[in-house]
This record gives structure tokens, C-alpha cells and sequence, in this order.
């Protein structure tokens, strides 16, 4: 492979329109798609909501630590408590996790759009033996906060996406002035 030619090539790539385009895709597809699911997600009516029992365990996440996971007679189910962009899958506190692992539990939750044709399952509430660890409440308080949050950080990642496009749109043009 010419690494020199290839260079050239992304050269152009990188001052070219498709430069942008391809930016603005990324930012659609990873930032604005997310926050309008996040935006729109509301907790449904009590009738609407699921209510599952099963043994509460911890099952390990992609992004790393661990994810809150019910073993039923039908198979495991992983359920979050995390906003689409602000993830946050544990949803216990560090001693509650300690004292539920492996416990009887119930939790209500429903099914949560996330991004396009993907969906979570979000809890909305956790008890054992009679007592609620996170309530309705508690998680409605958690969506709009989420809500509050995911603006100012949509508007921090684009001027993140356009610093890079500007850097290095400057940065090739005087790399091809010094060639020239």
C-alpha cells in the first residue's frame, strides 16, 4: 500500500464537503438521536408498566462495571436505570446491592426506547419482602434530571465536533500550503 497516495487521499477526504457531512452524520446519529429518545421517554401509566419477581443479580456490562439482572423461570432479564447518553446501569447503592444480591425481589419497569429500533429495559421500581429500594418517584426524579442534562451536554459535544472539523480543516489546508 502507498501510504503517500492514501495520505492525499485523506487529505482531500479531510478538506472536502464529505468531511462535514460525515460530522454531521456522526453527531445525528450519536448525539441527536439519543437525546430526542431521551427526551421523549416518559413512564407509562401504572397499568402499562411490567412487574417481574426473580432472584437479583448483577450481570457485567459492555461498557464495564455491572448491570442490574433478575434470574426468572423464563431466563435472565438486564435492566437500567442509566439515561440514554448518561448511563448509569447500577441502579442500587453499593450497600443495598450487597444486601438484595441473590435475594427474592420485584421489580416494575418497561420497555424504554433508546435509539433507533433499540430499546431497555427500564426499572422504575425494585422491592423485597415489602420494602421499596427505588420507587416510582425516585426514577421519575432521575428522567428529568436526565432531561435537564442531556441539552447542555448535546450542546457541548457539537462545539466539540466543530473545533475538529475547524482544527483540521486549518491543519490540512497549511500542511497543503507548505507542500505547494
Amino acid at each position: 500500500m502507498n501510504w503517500g497516495s492514501f495520505r492525499q487521499k485523506y487529505i482531500q477526504f479531510a478538506t472536502s464537503r464529505w468531511q462535514r457531512v460525515g460530522l454531521v452524520l456522526m453527531y445525528v446519529f450519536m448525539i441527536v438521536i439519543p437525546v430526542y429518545h431521551e427526551i421523549i421517554a416518559e413512564i407509562p401509566p401504572a397499568n402499562e408498566l411490567r412487574k417481574t419477581n426473580g432472584e437479583l443479580f448483577l450481570g457485567p456490562y459492555v461498557r464495564g462495571g455491572n448491570m442490574t439482572g433478575l434470574r426468572t423461570p423464563q431466563g435472565k432479564i438486564f435492566f437500567t436505570c442509566g439515561d440514554t447518553l448518561i448511563d448509569k446501569n447500577l441502579c442500587l447503592r453499593q450497600k443495598d446491592r450487597l444486601k438484595l444480591e441473590g435475594k427474592e425481589v420485584s421489580i416494575t419497569w418497561f420497555s424504554q426506547n433508546a435509539y433507533l429500533g433499540y430499546h431497555r429495559n427500564r426499572l422504575v421500581e425494585l422491592s423485597c419482602e415489602g420494602k421499596k429500594f427505588i420507587s416510582r418517584e425516585y426514577t421519575e426524579r432521575r428522567m428529568r434530571t436526565g432531561k435537564r442534562l442531556v441539552w447542555p451536554l448535546a450542546v457541548f459535544v457539537l462545539i466539540g465536533f466543530i473545533g475538529i472539523d475547524v482544527y483540521y480543516t486549518k491543519y490540512f489546508n497549511r500542511r497543503k500550503k507548505h507542500e505547494s
